[in-house]
This record gives structure tokens, sequence and C-alpha cells, in this order.
């Protein structure tokens, strides 16, 4: 929002679902010093119940940032900050997660360097426009294990048949790697693949598992990656009703861990096919969904229906 009517952005975000409490602050004021500088903090609080219960995690963060343009369509953002994260109430029978709940609170700094290009701040409404974002990061310093992390996210949209069909093409991807003489990583630094980024897999659904656990816990993983095509096109009603169709195919896999005792943390590629109804709504865009997992394991957790709220660029 523009706070005081002076240009500034202020956002507070409460968010409570069934396993997933978040709570977020963020600031900025765009015109540091009456220059094309930014400067804010954000700040973050999640309280995650994960697989029924089975253990709960608490994650934090306080991250001040500078971010300066440094071409027509690209910008640069440097940030430091301090993270906690604690494995709380574990109740399985995993080693890997016994020896990481063990590990108990961890709190250390963060610095991190990010680049982003859009081509829409050009000002003009064009109908192809690209999207990217790159960010690296060093984390846990001062925590008993240090590492550095990098993050991309890519996409393109376009549009066809006198602008009646939007076709998006994204591409992301994450890796995370130790460094000095830790323990390695813990479920609440690695990636975790959501319910949203390949549709037809729950949330946890796919990656590493440690099958010999009475749970079957997921582990996440030090990388993922994951590709996403979609179409959406009219499909006769009304303009004012706000309701499209959709199709998609959606691709990716979560994979590595630095203590795998046994558990198969390969790269297995999973994918999916579906459709979707799209309706633009007041409080946003919705998506019901219907997908067909194509490739999988069979230790997978599906979800072929689902609704969500639509994300963009």
């Amino acid at each position: 929002t523009n706070f005081l009517g002076r240009g500034q952005y202020l956002q507070i975000e409460l968010s409570a679902g069934v396993d997933l409490r978040t709570y977020s602050f963020s600031f900025a004021e765009p015109n540091l010093f009456g220059r094309d500088l930014t400067l804010g903090v954000n700040a973050a609080y999640a309280e995650r119940f994960w697989a029924d219960n089975l253990f709960i995690s608490t994650t934090g963060s306080i991250v001040p940032f500078l971010s300066f343009p440094i071409s027509e369509l690209g910008t640069v953002s440097v940030n430091a900050g301090v993270e906690l994260a604690n494995i709380q109430n574990y109740k399985g029978d995993s080693a890997i997660m016994l020896a990481e709940a063990a590990r108990e609170r961890q709190i250390g700094a963060t610095a991190g360097l990010g680049y982003t290009f859009d081509t829409r701040r050009n000002g003009l409404d064009e109908p192809t426009f690209a999207y990217l974002k790159v960010a690296g990061e060093v984390g846990g310093l001062g925590a008993d294990n240090e590492y550095i992390r990098g993050t991309f996210l890519g996409n393109v949209t376009t549009t066809a048949f006198n602008d009646d069909v939007t076709l998006k093409a994204t591409v992301e991807g994450g890796a995370i790697a130790s460094i000095g003489n830790g323990p390695g990583t813990r479920i609440t630094e690695r990636f975790v693949m959501s319910a949203q980024q390949v549709l037809g897999f729950g949330s946890l659904g796919m990656g590493p598992r440690d099958l010999a656990a009475t749970d079957e816990d997921a582990l996440g993983g030090n990388m993922y990656t994951a590709a996403r095509l979609e179409a959406d096109f009219p499909i006769g009603l009304p303009e004012e009703y706000g309701i499209t169709g959709g199709v998609f195919a959606h691709a990716g896999s979560v994979w590595g861990l630095d203590n795998p005792l046994g558990v198969d943390d390969s790269f297995l590629l999973r994918a999916s096919a579906g459709a979707a109804i799209n309706w633009e709504t007041p409080l946003g865009p919705l998506r019901f969904y219907y997908a067909v997992p194509v490739l999988k394991e069979s230790y997978d957790v599906e979800r072929r229906f689902g609704v969500s709220i639509s994300t963009g660029f």
C-alpha cells in the first residue's frame, strides 16, 4: 500500500491454514535520499505442522535490504539479516529426522544478493513479457551449519489468436550446499515442493522419503527444479463473468541429501497434465484444476483435484 500517501510501501500479512500459520511484515522507502534507491525490511515468522502433526517447525527472519536499478529493465538487491529455525515435538522414528530434531533451535546470520529482470519496467503494456529472478545467499553464519543457497525463476508470457489465448512458460529451481564442518542441512533449510509448483502432487508429495520409518517421512531435498507450460482461453461465457478455461503440463523433481542414511535421494522426474477453470473474483484469481500424474513414484502423494489462488507476474 501507499503508506501515508508518501509513496512508501507497507504490507502486513496474517495467514492461518490447517497446517501452516504465517505472519509477515514488509516496509520499503522507494525514494531514498531522493534517488532511485529502495531501502526496506522484510520480517516473517511461520509455524508449520508437518504430516498430521508428526512434528512442528518454526522459522523466522528479519532481513533489511537495499535495491537499485542497473539498467532500464534490471534491478539488483543486497540484503543481510538474521534467521532462526527449530524442529519441535517430533513423534516419528526416522533416523534422519531424529538427528535433525535433536539440533533444536538454531539462529544464524544471512547475507544475499539478487538480480531481477522484468520487461514490464519499460511501462509499455505489451502482450509479450519476460521475467527473471536470480538470488544467492550465504546463511547459517553462527549456527551449527553454514550454507550457500541459490535460486532462480524465469517466465515468458505471450498471447495468441487475437490475444484470446494466454500462453505461459515458467521454469524455476534451486540448490543449497553446506560449507564448513557442520552436520548438514535440515528440513527447515531444504527445498520442499508445494502443491502448486507441480499440480497433481500434494504438498511434500514428491522427493526423498525415509521409507524405513513408520510414517515414511518426507525429507525435502538440497536441489529442486520445476517447469510449467500453461494456456488459458475463453470458453464461451460473457467476459464480465471473468471465467476462462485452461490446460497445463508440469514437471519437476526434488533430490539430494547431505546424510541420506540409505534413503534414495537421486533425481527422479515427475510430470503431470490437466485442465483448469479460472475465475476472477474480488478475493483474487481462483483456479479449479484437475491434474493427472503421468510420471511418478509409488510412494508419491497425489492431489488430482484442487482449488488455488492463481499467481502471475
